[in-house]
Parts: C-alpha cells; structure tokens; sequence
C-alpha cells in the first residue's frame, strides 16, 4: 500500500477528533447556527426552504462572522430557493448512489458566480453532517469533500507558503490554495479537477488505513486552527491544545 499520508500521525488526529466532537458541535450550535437562528435538523430532515437559505448565508461568511458580500450580492433569495430545491431533489433521488447525489449537489453549487470550493462544500458538510439523521447519512458523509480554508491547509499539508509553515504534517504534498481553483471548469468533469484529486488521495487513505470515520473529520481542523492556533505566540494555545504531542507547531 503506498500512501501519501503520514498514517500514524492521520489515525492519532482523527482519534483526538473524535474525542472532541460533543465540544465542536457545541460551540457550532451556539456561535454559528443560532446567531442565524437556524435549526439545523429542519434543514435537510424536513426539507425547510428559509432555515436553509439562512444555512446558505451562513456558508457565504468566513466561520468567525466576516461577510463575503460580493458573493451575497451576486446570489439573490429568488435563486437560493431555487437551487436549494434542486439541492433536496438530489439528496433525496433515490436513482442516484450517494457519489452521485453529492456531485451533482456540489456543481449546483459551484456553477453559480460567487460560490467557490469552501463555501460548496461547507454548505453541504452542515447540510448532511449536522442537518440529516436519516439511513443514509453515514453513506452520504463519506462522500463529503473537506472545506479547504487556510487553517486545515496549514494543519494538513507540509507546506502551502513559506509564510505558513505546516504543523501537524499529515500529508506530505505542497499545497497552492489557489491551485485548487475557484469553481468546476465547464470544460471538465469533476474527477479532473485537483480539488477532486485531494478529496480522493484523503478518502483512499481512510479506506485504505481503515478508519471508521467520514473524512470530513479533517475538517474540524478549522476548529483546533482558529481556537488554539492563533494563540500560539502567547504558548497559551499550544499547551492547551489536544494535538499539542503531535504538532510541530510550525517548525
């Protein structure tokens, strides 16, 4: 088996990551979800247009409240709807296998000016990870790309610039995050792109290691980012962080 990921250092984090999962639902609930006064289990279990269209905005912020407001301004309420619609039809066709509701739902998304990587796949983690409970949710999470913002790049990758270096180093590739372009070029399909090419290196590598886990895990890697990370000149972070044994805190 050749992996392109450091094993023990992948399985030990999704570990820790489990262990803190109660915690990072919290803190979503309660800074992210009701401050928009979503409820999320209305969301993709009763299929409610207005608790998801507020879900969308959401998805169109940075996860700490600063606004993308071109994006806002380039996707009115008439065409959320409408999309959103499209979206439930998707996830809810029962003709499509749970790859093929997840592709189709992600170039929805990533066809409409405005929408890129993150905002796609973040919309569509909260969707099915926090808004589903169905049967088939474990199948659909599998399929979930993981929101490449800075944080887990940095937390991921060996290195994306030499102004953030890698700390947790769970993969050894070098990462652009500009390389991973805006939306899905209508010239290619979706298995062509490199962000689809990262998403399958990190979905091999859970199959192939045997992790009974969605790799969407990865993604509370924002979480440890954003809480810990940026108190790491004041060492206040590190040593309270639940990676700290396993992070190279950016050396």
């Amino acid at each position: 088996m050749a992996y392109t990921s450091y094993p023990d250092r992948l399985k030990k984090t999704v570990e820790i990551l489990q262990n803190y999962q109660d915690k990072i639902k919290a803190y979503y609930e309660n800074i992210t979800f009701k401050p928009y006064k979503i409820d999320i289990k209305n969301c993709l279990k009763k299929q409610e247009i207005e608790d998801t269209v507020r879900l969308l905005d959401l998805s169109f912020t940075t996860r700490q409240g600063g606004q993308n407001k071109t994006a806002l301004a380039e996707y009115p309420n008439s065409q959320k709807r409408m999309k959103i619609k499209s979206i439930f039809n998707n996830l809810y066709n029962t003709n499509k296998n749970p790859k093929e509701k997840y592709y189709s739902s992600l170039r929805i998304l990533m066809g409409i000016n405005g929408i890129g990587q993150k905002i796609a796949t973040m919309f569509l983690k909260f969707l099915v990870r926090y808004g589903d409970d169905s049967k088939h949710k474990k199948e659909l999470e599998k399929e979930l790309f993981i929101p490449l913002d800075i944080h887990v790049l940095r937390l991921m990758f060996t290195e994306i610039d030499k102004k953030r270096p890698n700390r947790l180093s769970l993969y050894k590739n070098k990462i652009n995050q500009a390389s991973l372009g805006y939306s899905f070029p209508k010239t290619k399909a979706i298995g062509d792109t490199k962000l689809f090419k990262i998403q399958k290196m990190i979905q091999d590598d859970f199959k192939e290691l045997g992790i009974d886990e969605s790799p969407i895990i990865l993604d509370e890697l924002w979480y440890i980012g954003t809480i810990y990370c940026r108190y790491k000149e004041l060492e206040i972070g590190c040593k309270i962080c639940p990676l700290e044994k396993i992070c190279n805190k950016g050396k």
